[in-house]
């Protein structure tokens, strides 16, 4: 079951809200409502037609056969191979959703996100969605028994689904409840509902459309996780305590074990509970005793785990990296008999033909299937020294770029199986990269400037020419013979003759208001996005002398990201929310008239997106860092199939 403590971590681990900052941060909520986005405003936007899913996993559940779990804005299946070792056999991205718990169902999943998804897994390498209900807002937790899912809605209570119903799932009933409803077990016709303190409310659901609160039992500590059985309700909250819940409306203390650090979920299977410690790894705890559990093993590989679940035998446990199985068949010694790693910092992406290449920050160069948008595949990954930071394809090569990785040029004429040919290291800290007419133009920091690397021979690619440029050059782009930068830091745009690839010189300067920090190119014009500086549309039909024609307001906001195709424009746009991070959001543009950009609507995106967006075929690709990379159906209309024949 997800759990609050779960989030706590999560939004620690991940956006440095600890302690009392995590409590209200979960309180308000938002943040975690914004993580994927989903309003679009006005009717021309681009539609959210495929995700690919990698990210942060926090909730994890598991059969026989199966784990399911959480990654970013969707669900992994995985399996035991005949090797003995977890293997990936599924993705589900659910669109426009995030995830916080998962409860098996038969050949079903329960999955909690914005409300509650039906998912088929009878054929487990491919799940599909089958029904939809409903929620108040921030649905936390959910539990199943038989036909019917409870969830625990924070200050909406209890939900109870009727999963079985003639016409498809569907509420049947309400509970309201003190505090915020977070975490929840079912034990026969009972309900066990802990809220945001330290007090499990018991629920009698014999009935399940009208349910009725019948007990409760409070720990010294805030409840994190617990599991109940018939008998006995294990809980986790700082400490472990386990209650004899024979009689369910008056639970009675029976054992406690002190537990050194920060516990945060827990799975029972038979006499042994498997304890996840957010600090540090998990616990294995002999509990055939209830009245005096015993520690029986402990392990640190898997560490900050946030949930645990158990199934054939496997303790299966996710943190922010993925998940990981452990046989732990002998407690004392359990043994890691695989990782599944989906995280994934996707910086930035280029798209040539079905393939998409994504530079992953820490997590290297991954080939991505996008030929079918709603069912994206990872093909080829790899993984050089350093970071991969940005990533150009021309032709049968990738060039990537990262702190610590210089230029790596990578063939990619098999997708599934890219290698590396040629390097070249770079001063500072290489930024972003363009290919062009057998040149790459890498833009790097610290040692602030552009330089030109001859790559006609991809196996031996050399650097011939510099540029210095007096601040950190940011967005960059490349037309006949001139490269285009920005300048986030001084705010100027920056335009560089490249003619003669041996001596870059820079002939064209622009002081554009604020700070400019992206820059496309069409035909004669460069469109600018910028810390507060909107978008500027330039004439550069004189590279020499560039012009603003043209200027559109962002409501404020600072530009991030800018691509286009013909007739439209596409800006990521960053505001900073009450919280003092930033969120975002993708804004269309027509460009009818290039010199007058014309915003025709506007999606909210959350939190997290990268840079170097890419327009390709009618489709946008924007990198969303830990969420992995969203695909658009972009704003221009359907190429009309050409009449080839016809038939009288």
């Amino acid at each position: 079951m997800r759990t609050p403590a779960d989030l706590s971590t999560f939004l620690c681990l991940e956006f440095r809200f600890c302690g009392s900052a995590a409590t209200w941060a979960i309180a308000i909520l938002t943040i975690m409502a914004s993580l994927v986005g989903s309003e679009a405003h006005a009717q021309n936007v681009p539609e959210l037609i495929g995700r690919w899913v990698r990210g942060s996993s926090y909730t994890v559940a598991a059969d026989e056969d199966h784990a399911y779990f959480s990654s970013g804005g969707g669900i992994i299946v995985v399996e035991m191979s005949s090797t003995g070792s977890p293997q990936l056999v599924a993705e589900l991205a659910l669109l426009d959703q995030n995830v916080v718990d998962i409860e098996v169902a038969g050949s079903s999943l329960v999955v909690l996100a914005e409300g509650l998804w039906i998912i088929d897994v009878s054929s487990p390498s491919a799940p599909r969605e089958i029904a939809f209900v409903s929620l108040p807002e921030y649905p936390r937790s959910v539990a199943v028994a038989g036909d019917f899912a409870f969830v625990a809605n924070l200050s909406a209570g209890l939900r109870v689904v009727d999963l079985g119903a003639a016409d498809g799932p569907v509420e049947i009933a309400s509970l309201a409840l003190p505090g915020e409803a977070e975490t929840i077990a079912v034990a026969g016709n009972h309900v066990f509902v802990g809220d945001d303190a330290s007090t499990i409310r018991v629920v009698d659901v014999g009935t399940p459309s009208a349910p009725v609160e019948v007990g409760s039992l409070e720990i010294p500590r805030r409840v994190t996780d617990f599991e109940v059985t018939r008998e006995y309700a294990y809980i986790v909250g700082g400490d472990m305590w386990i209650y004899d819940i024979a009689n369910p409306s008056a639970p009675v203390e029976v054992g406690f074990l002190a537990i050194p650090e920060a516990p945060v979920g827990i799975a029972v299977s038979g006499s042994t509970a498997y304890v996840a410690d957010r600090n540090e790894g998990w616990w294995i705890v002999d509990v055939s005793d209830p009245s005096a559990p015993v520690e029986a093993g402990f392990d640190d590989t898997a560490r900050q785990p946030l949930q645990v679940a158990i199934g054939g035998g496997v303790v299966w446990l996710v943190n922010s990296l993925g998940l990981w199985a452990f046989d732990a068949a002998v407690p004392a010694s359990p043994v890691q008999i695989g990782v599944i790693n989906t995280r994934i910092w996707v910086r930035a992406v280029d798209v040539v033909g079905n393939y998409a290449y994504v530079a992953g920050d820490n997590y290297g160069l991954r080939v991505v299937d996008v030929s079918d948008p709603s069912a994206s595949t990872e093909v080829g990954l790899y993984d050089p020294p350093g970071e991969a930071g940005d990533v150009a394809v021309d032709g049968s090569y990738a060039y990537v770029v990262g702190e610590g990785a210089g230029l790596r040029v990578i063939d990619v004429s098999h997708p599934e199986a890219p290698v590396e040919v040629g390097f070249v290291d770079t001063p500072g800290i290489p930024e972003r990269v363009v290919v062009a007419d057998s040149y790459a133009y890498v833009t790097t920091r610290r040692t602030p400037g552009l330089r030109v690397i001859d790559v006609n021979d991809p196996a031996d690619p050399i650097e011939v020419g510099f540029c210095d440029t007096p601040s950190e050059p940011r967005g960059v782009a490349v037309v006949d013979g001139f490269i285009y930068v920005t300048d986030s830091i001084e705010g100027f745009l920056r335009i560089i003759d490249v003619s003669d690839p041996s001596d870059p010189v820079e002939v064209g300067f622009l002081d554009t208001p604020g700070y400019p920090f992206d820059v496309a190119i069409a035909g004669d014009y460069a469109y600018v996005a910028g810390y507060q500086g909107g978008l500027h549309v330039l004439d550069i039909s004189d590279p020499r002398h560039p012009v603003v024609v043209g200027f559109a307001e962002l409501d404020g906001t600072d530009g991030v990201a800018v691509a286009l195709e013909p007739g439209y424009a596409y800006v990521t746009i960053a505001e900073q929310n009450p919280w003092g991070f930033p969120t975002y959001r993708l804004v269309a543009f027509g460009l009818s008239d290039p010199t007058a950009p014309v915003m025709l609507g506007s999606r909210e995106l959350g939190v997290d997106v990268g840079y170097a967006a890419s327009v390709v075929n009618g489709r946008v690709f924007l990198p969303r860092e830990r969420l992995g990379l969203d695909i658009y159906a972009s704003c221009a209309p359907p190429t009309p199939r050409r009449l080839v024949g016809r038939v009288r």
